[in-house]
């Protein structure tokens, strides 16, 4: 055997990887081995020598065997199982016809396991289970985990982080479980097994789920605040404007015409105060839907008509008609304005938009949620059954979801938790 071949087989060996041992045993070599060098993927070549003694004892070294021996495919087998190669472990157990029998193996370990009260034993075996009943080696939660949202923009009551408690974990250990075997036993447990288990294969899947606990914990805050804080006072200033927008129709309706341009002006009046009043009805809601930008349109309307109302109010004193409340809703217009109240609706909108990026660490290009989704999933597959969205305007963003049965039973299992919103 040629010695790039050897390199391939002894490369194979030593990490696990049955590929390299294929293409070693390929009658033309592929094109990914162009270029391989052992000394530089492993340049110890004293962690190389064991490897190097097995090749040379299976394998002849003057003739290319057509298919991996049994001995060499059982001793890949084992590595990759034990560096977590999985991709390869299940490559290697359908090349000795016994990848169903190895998962059956795995999930019976898990049964014993948490018979036997080692929780974290069981995560760790149905997690392998599952890995080598997946031809990837491993879910995709990239893909999976936005999926879990996808119907949260039609149907948010239907979310995974708001159903009930056992509905809950299921999908969530479904969600980071993948396989028909793993899930038949699975469906076999009790709800207080599941929900007992349900954190240890978060953590056997998501080794960073600590991390993402602390920055789901500072969102989580964050948002507090927000609502707490900036949109409250928001309400407040929406409020006033409510009240003044309320009183100037009423006042207008009240005053009395008189004629010419004061009856003109008296009738400019009316049509901007019934405005006003239609636009403010319903600003709350508005506040707590996060529309914030059409409730910014409606207070910047009005901050905008303060020179046409002072002009209306002129003509009407100059035509001796009183102008009821004018004055007192010009005052406030110009409160608002001086208070940057406007400004302040962009600032809370950068902080939620904020939230988002906080919790993966970095913004993404195209700032929509399923993004952010997919790419939190990939860095944190735990991340998906913590979170949800929110509708802010007329996009969709990720949001912690702290009150959820399933962050209900993380938060006990990881210990302290994060600072509490208001």
């Amino acid at each position: 055997m040629e010695d790039k071949r050897k390199d391939l087989m002894i490369a194979g060996l030593y990490l696990g990887d049955v590929t390299l041992v294929l293409a070693a045993l390929a009658k033309e070599m592929p094109s990914y081995v162009e270029g391989f060098e052992l000394e530089r993927v492993i340049p110890d070549a004293e962690e190389l020598q064991p490897a190097r003694d097995e090749v040379d004892a299976l394998v002849d070294a003057h003739e290319v065997p057509e298919e991996i021996p049994p001995d060499l495919l059982e001793k890949i087998l084992d590595t990759a199982l034990e560096k977590g190669k999985f991709h390869s472990a299940a490559r290697c157990l359908d090349l000795l016809g016994r990848r169903d029998a190895y998962v059956d193996r795995f999930v019976a370990g898990a049964g014993e396991k948490l018979r036997a009260g080692d929780v974290a034993g069981a995560a760790r075996d149905v997690a392998v289970a599952s890995n080598l009943s997946s031809d990837a080696g491993f879910p995709l939660f990239q893909y999976s985990g936005p999926e879990l949202h996808a119907n949260c923009t039609s149907s948010p009551q239907e979310c995974l982080t708001r159903a009930p408690a056992e509905e809950a974990v299921t999908r969530a250990l479904e969600y980071l479980l993948e396989g028909d075997r793993v899930r038949d036993f699975i469906g076999g447990l009790g709800a207080g097994e599941k929900r007992g288990l349900l954190p240890h294969v978060a953590l056997e899947r998501d080794p960073h789920l600590r991390e993402f606990y602390s920055v789901f914990g500072e969102a989580h805050a964050a948002l507090g605040e927000i609502e707490a804080s900036d949109l409250a006072a928001l309400k407040e200033d929406a409020g006033r404007a409510a009240d003044a927008a309320a009183r100037l129709a009423v006042a207008i309706q009240g005053a009395s015409p008189g004629g010419g341009g004061a009856a003109a002006a008296v009738e400019r009046a009316g049509r901007m105060a019934s405005g006003f009043r239609k636009d403010f009805e319903a600003i709350d809601s508005l506040i707590d839907d996060l529309q914030l930008r059409r409730v910014r349109r409606r207070l910047g309307n009005m901050i905008e008509s303060e020179s046409e109302l002072r002009s209306i109010e002129d003509a009407m004193r100059e035509a001796g008609v009183e102008g009821g409340r004018i004055g007192d809703t010009v005052a406030l217009m110009e409160s608002l304005r001086e208070k940057g109240v406007l400004e302040k609706i962009d600032d809370i909108e950068a902080k939620l938009v904020g939230l988002q990026v906080g919790l993966l660490g970095r913004a993404v290009h195209s700032q929509e949620h399923w993004q952010f989704l997919r790419e939190l999933a990939f860095k944190y597959p735990a991340s998906p059954i913590m979170c949800c969205i929110r509708k802010l305007n007329d996009r969709y963003m990720v949001v912690p979801r702290w009150d959820s049965e399933l962050t209900s039973i993380l938060r006990d299992f990881l210990g302290d938790a994060p600072p509490a919103s208001a």
